[in-house]
């Protein structure tokens, strides 16, 4: 059985956004966390920074069992916060904040595991940019991934947390989850 997202770094996210810099009240912030979840993150900087958690937005969820980064807003903030586990750089600052959903698509690299014994040719590191809502990039990516591993995606053993929730990575996970079954 192939499989994905075994060790910490199997599962790489980045999401990707344009940021419009000005001079405006919100600091914008790239967010780099592993093995932990969107929502504990933005728990731990409230407590750090002592802060209300609706001071701070974000365009989506993104996985735990991952090493990501994703871009926050957070209401007259601009210091750079590193802990355990996650890292708040400081990007700059703009009137707007973000908004759920307003990501672009994001980037994966995600490394294919357990290809030897499961009888696949070679390995593979899939690395993608989802943009948006292009359903045809997406399947287009699989099918470029079942022909280069020699695999049909319905043997893949992935986990019910896949790819979190923006527009381009929800079809994502509906094409695995369609062939998965």
């Amino acid at each position: 059985m192939f499989k994905i997202k075994q060790l910490l770094g199997d599962f790489y996210v980045k999401e990707i956004m344009k940021l419009n810099f000005n001079n405006g009240n919100y600091g914008y912030f790239l967010l780099k966390k592993k093995n932990l979840t969107t929502l504990d993150s933005l728990n731990i900087i409230t407590n750090k920074l002592k802060i209300d958690l609706r001071f701070i937005r974000y365009a989506g969820n993104k996985d735990k069992k991952a090493i990501t980064e994703q871009y926050v807003s957070v209401y007259k903030r601009n210091k750079n916060l590193k802990l355990r586990n996650l890292e708040l750089e400081f990007l700059g600052c703009g009137k707007e904040r973000i908004k759920l959903g307003e990501n672009t698509g994001n980037y994966f690299k995600i490394v294919v595991r357990n290809l030897r014994s499961s009888g696949a040719v070679g390995g593979i590191i899939v690395e993608a940019d989802i943009n948006g809502n292009d359903k045809a990039q997406v399947q287009t990516l699989l099918g470029s991934i079942e022909s280069s591993l020699k695999i049909d995606l319905k043997k893949v053993d992935y986990g019910i947390e896949v790819i979190g929730s923006s527009l381009g990575a929800s079809f994502f996970r509906e094409s695995l989850i369609a062939l998965a079954v």
